[in-house]
């Protein structure tokens, strides 16, 4: 299948986080390690079966592996000192009691 670049995915993250290589979850997914390579980089969109064949064999749900880009939440953050403009910063962002 083709690209598609609304979709992204949080495959790597879940598969590494379980101590797969890629060939193993190709292995237990019956797809080739080159699959789940595209899949991962988002040069590959892949199918309905692929995708319920990755989620059975990482143990989770599709909708924990896969999202489109638009439907991600907007999170608006404010800066609570001034930095300079050329300086590179890190930020963390939370919700508390329901607020941003």
């Amino acid at each position: 299948m083709k690209q598609d670049s609304n979709l992204r995915n949080n495959l790597k993250s879940i598969r590494t986080g379980l101590g797969m290589s890629q060939q193993d979850l190709a292995n237990i997914a019956s797809l080739t390690r080159q699959t789940i390579s595209g899949v991962e980089s988002g040069q590959y969109a892949p199918s309905v079966a692929i995708t319920l064949r990755l989620a059975k064999a990482l143990g989770c749900q599709v909708e924990d592996l896969f999202w489109l880009e638009q439907d991600l939440p907007e999170i608006e953050a404010v800066l609570i000192k001034s930095v300079p403009c050329n300086q590179q910063l890190r930020v963390s962002l939370a919700r508390v009691g329901g607020q941003p």
